[in-house]
């Protein structure tokens, strides 16, 4: 058994493992002792009873199997194959802890954008502001899983307000002042016009740490400028106990949410305005028209930054009248339909045939089931007058009058296609390894083999437990065992190797041609780590083009 286990790599980055019929760990080499670690076994062991059955079955049914493992920081793909020759498992593991952190990070895009849309969504139902601001602080907290939330409100006095929070101590939210000079966070933050973001308040030199967050044992946060120059309005921040790296996804997200506040704020001022305005019957006629017109221009540039908060999160609103058949859009509702503003909104006729007919008769009951009370809520695709498919989201409310008849429908529509090409595509990349006719692998830059798919396995007769770590140079003729390092040099200096015809060995001394197409794998920061190849066979092709040319 030592022979065949010395054909095993041991210098292999990626794990490797052994496994008998009966379960016992024959060999591991060094990066696969974080598996057995995990699995509370060492070599000689017998696995544990959960992972028995899965080797049982790899080998009564001759199929490979796998599995995620996450271990620490990192995930591991663990691969299980069977091996008849020898009677037993190998045990492959691959690390796609960068796969995973992409789809965490769209994740939690796709659940921020979700959370832009229900603030936006909590504006328009509620009147007042300070339901709105208790009910987004929940949000965000929620969202970015902090322990503590806050706006704090800029007061003539140049102190904060503790006008809304989540989290804090009783009695604190609506009370509290904090200091706004500019050795506070919050004031930093004012002075600055930067978000400003703290992974470790013990190591903080810019400012000091204030008493509400030393009273809660804060230890990190972001915070950002809610308002833009002459229209600031507080502070929004989040605050954490523990150390943390806040990544710029999250203050990204932070400085959304606190732009989209700033303009429901401003609307909501601008309509209180016109409502005191309305009240003020005293004053004078040209008083009162100042005032109007003032707070409508003031009303009008709040309507055109929401217009834009909502172009950026390709979210549109729209409100249909069921007495009087008015239906009103907003910008962004036509752009999503590619209509022109201009163009009344569409009748509900004229919206069902820009849904997909597939989607059409779903679409419509949803829309019925709504008029008697049921929720409405989905996705579906449109088909705009050019012939482009999207495909969109919709939350809808419908609104009864006193005798519980339905008056009005108001609702919104996020274009959603582009999340849904990023899904597909990630769906896409993790299937073309196992389901390429080509052979896929990945070369390290110092030529030795560190991935292997199951067409390179039929092109070259290698299995994955005899290449994995070998040089390159296993699958090339003698007189060209230097060419796949210089077809690496050339990647490296930025040059570009593709359909390159060549001879290959494969381990039944065979040689091939095949066409060799060379690409850059690079890390999360940019850096060159490895190089991908996809191998195709040509020979036949080959014997073809000489027979032509022969004859």
């Amino acid at each position: 058994m030592k022979t065949d286990l010395e054909q095993f790599p041991a210098k292999n980055p990626n794990p490797v493992l052994s496994v008998a019929n009966n379960c016992t760990v024959l060999y591991s080499n060094k990066a696969g002792e974080p598996l057995l670690h995990e699995w509370g076994v060492v070599v000689g062991e017998k696995l544990p009873s959960y992972l028995r059955d899965l080797v049982k079955s790899v080998i009564t049914l001759n199929r490979p199997e796998k599995m995620e493992l996450k271990i620490e920081k990192k995930v591991y793909l663990v691969a299980f194959h069977p091996s008849s020759e020898e009677k037993c498992v190998n045990i492959y593991g691959f690390d796609i802890t960068d796969q995973k952190e992409l789809e965490e990070r769209l994740r939690i895009k796709e659940k921020q954008n979700d959370i832009l849309y229900r603030i936006g969504k909590v504006a328009l139902e509620f009147e007042s502001l300070q339901i709105f601001l208790d009910e987004s602080v929940k949000l965000i907290a929620n969202i970015l899983e902090v322990e503590y939330c806050k706006i704090l409100e800029l007061m003539p006095d140049g102190n904060f307000l503790l006008r809304a929070g989540s989290g804090w101590k009783h009695g604190l939210v609506g009370k509290a002042i904090i200091g706004g000079e500019k050795e506070s966070q919050a004031g930093y933050t004012l002075f600055s016009g930067m978000p400003v973001v703290v992974e470790d308040f013990a190591g903080e030199s810019r400012f000091k740490k204030p008493e509400i967050l030393r009273m809660h044992e804060v230890n990190s946060g972001v915070s950002v400028t809610i308002g833009s120059i002459g229209k600031i309005f507080g502070v929004l921040g989040v605050h954490s106990r523990k150390k943390r790296k806040f990544t710029s996804d999250d203050t990204y997200f932070l400085s959304s949410v606190a732009f989209l506040i700033a303009q429901v704020i401003e609307r909501k001022k601008a309509e209180e305005a016109l409502k005191e305005a309305h009240d003020s019957l005293e004053e004078t006629v040209t008083e009162r028209t100042s005032e109007l017109e003032k707070s409508y221009i003031s009303l009008k540039e709040s309507e055109s930054r929401l217009a834009e908060a909502q172009r950026m999160a390709h979210i549109g609103s729209w409100d249909w009248n069921l007495i009087t058949g008015e239906v009103c859009w907003s910008d962004e509702l036509y752009h999503i339909f590619g209509r022109s503003p201009q163009e009344s909104g569409a009748t509900y006729d004229e919206f069902l045939s820009y849904v997909h007919p597939d989607d059409r008769d779903r679409v419509d009951n949803a829309l019925k089931k709504g008029l008697n009370g049921e929720s409405v809520a989905g996705n579906y695709r449109i088909i705009l007058g050019d012939g482009e498919e999207r495909i969109v989201r919709t939350e809808a409310e419908v609104v009864f009058d006193e005798k519980n008849n339905p008056v009005q429908v108001k609702g919104t529509v996020q274009d959603i296609t582009e999340i849904k090409k990023v899904e597909e595509q990630l769906k896409i990349l993790a299937n073309i390894v196992e389901s390429s006719n080509d052979a896929i692998g990945t070369i390290s830059l110092d030529g030795n083999i560190t991935g292997w798919n199951q067409e390179a396995e039929n092109v070259y007769g290698y299995s994955v437990g005899e290449v994995l770590g070998k040089p390159v140079s296993i699958v090339t003729p003698p007189h060209l065992d230097k060419e796949t390092i210089k077809l690496i040099e050339e990647i490296m200096h930025g040059k570009k190797v593709q359909h390159y015809e060549t001879l290959r060995l494969r381990k039944d001394g065979t040689t091939i041609y095949v066409s060799i197409t060379l690409s850059p794998v690079f890390d999360s920061y940019g850096k060159l780590i490895a190089i991908s190849f996809i191998s195709r066979d040509i020979t036949e092709r080959k014997k073809i083009g000489n027979c032509s040319e022969y004859s």
